[in-house]
């Protein structure tokens, strides 16, 4: 938590005195430091003896962010195999299925991974594709269930392991749209350099 300063610390003329040091000291150091001042004793010059020490709650180091969002994304792979080879035996995915960062806050600084992709139905396959979809997920445990009105497309999700499966279907059209993505994660600075990488295109068993 950063320290603010008083209000009148920038305008104290004391500048000589330990508390002006202090103020003059706190101007200068970066927002998640603060000064703390030891009491008065005899051995100590001019009274006081001040030092600079970082406050709790300070931001996780670029390497902790980096980590943390390397073990989001490999998750998200793994979820994201595992539920597509469930679905692999109703059809084909014929265009690539890819996984890549998104922002997920309008003022920036946070980011999800997420696994997109379609589902074209094979030939035996009768019906809308995404009731197959969902019959052969249920028993797996994972409970697609509509989201909001509508049934042309309709779009339906569940959650796994704090990664949300959705999938969205036609009765007009045969393919099903998929989008496996996990936690909105606070990278702040980091999130260009996450944004910024290429997609990965995912081999689904």
């Amino acid at each position: 938590m950063n320290r603010p300063s008083s209000p009148d610390e920038g305008d104290r003329r004391d500048g000589g005195t330990a508390e002006g040091l202090l103020a003059a000291v706190r101007r200068r150091l970066p927002p998640e430091v603060d000064v703390v001042g030891l009491a008065r004793g005899p051995r100590v010059a001019g009274g006081l003896l001040a030092g600079a020490v970082a406050l709790s709650g300070c931001a996780a180091s670029p390497d902790d962010v980096r980590a943390q969002a390397a073990a989001s994304e490999a998750h998200v792979l793994e979820v994201s195999r595992s539920v597509l080879g469930e679905l692999a035996h109703l059809g084909t995915f014929k265009e690539p299925t890819t996984g890549a960062w998104s922002g997920c806050d309008d003022l920036g600084g946070k980011v999800l991974y997420h696994v997109t992709g379609r589902l074209d139905p094979g030939p035996d396959v009768t019906g809308p594709l995404a009731d197959r979809v969902v019959a052969t997920l249920d028993p797996t445990g994972l409970r697609l269930r509509p989201v909001g009105p509508g049934d042309d497309p309709v779009t339906l999700e569940a959650v796994r392991d704090d990664v949300n499966v959705q999938v969205t279907g036609y009765t007009s059209r045969a393919p099903v749209l998929f989008d496996i993505s996990g936690p909105c994660l606070d990278v702040g600075d980091l999130d260009r350099e996450l944004l910024g990488e290429q997609a990965r295109t995912l081999t689904v068993p």
